[in-house]
């Protein structure tokens, strides 16, 4: 009787331990176009993103910036991606830029178009 209870003991402890935390965050990115001759980007990346689809971003005020929203719930603290517009991908050759993912967090992503910031750093 004793070797039933602690099997389900470890049973109950192995099931309730595989549950992992997600980080439920609203990604919203605002992507600086000025000075290029590019045109409708979008952003490409790890899942919930693609690497093959790009999520739109909108320019609804004419001033070249673009933007567009996701919101994300995974089981990992960090999304990665890159802009992509047409057949062109920014930063080729480099690493991708990297988001930190705070559950309930609403966190607003501004950028400029094939330029490295200090906040992609990791």
């Amino acid at each position: 009787m004793k070797n039933l209870q602690f099997l389900a003991l470890v049973c109950t402890l192995l099931m309730t331990s595989c549950v992992q935390e997600t980080y439920e965050t609203t990604i919203i990115f605002e992507l600086d176009m000025k000075g290029t001759q590019l045109d409708a980007p979008g952003v490409i990346g790890e899942i919930p993103l693609s690497w093959k689809e790009a999520l739109p971003l909108t320019d609804t005020n004419q001033d070249s910036i673009f933007t567009g929203s996701v919101t994300v719930d995974l089981p990992w603290d960090q999304l990665e991606y890159k802009f992509k517009s047409g057949n062109v991908i920014e930063l080729y050759g480099q690493e991708n830029r990297a988001i930190d993912l705070m559950s309930g967090d609403t966190v607003v992503v501004r950028e400029r178009w094939d330029v490295i910031t200090d906040t992609d750093e990791r």
